[in-house]
């Protein structure tokens, strides 16, 4: 799942923005530092190049 991370900066500040790997005892990796960056970094589906499947 896509998460707001909010154990470094508090109730009150701006949280990064992490995948939670429920699959793989929880693992987090980060994404963003912000969900402004994050929702920027998105693309629509025709980036990615589905020819192969």
């Amino acid at each position: 799942m896509v998460a707001l991370d909010y154990r470094e900066c508090g109730p009150t500040g701006e949280p990064s923005v992490v995948h939670v790997d429920q699959g793989n005892n929880y693992k987090i990796t980060w994404l963003a530092p912000d969900i402004e960056t994050f929702i920027r970094q998105l693309v629509t589906a025709d980036v990615f190049d589905d020819e192969d499947e």
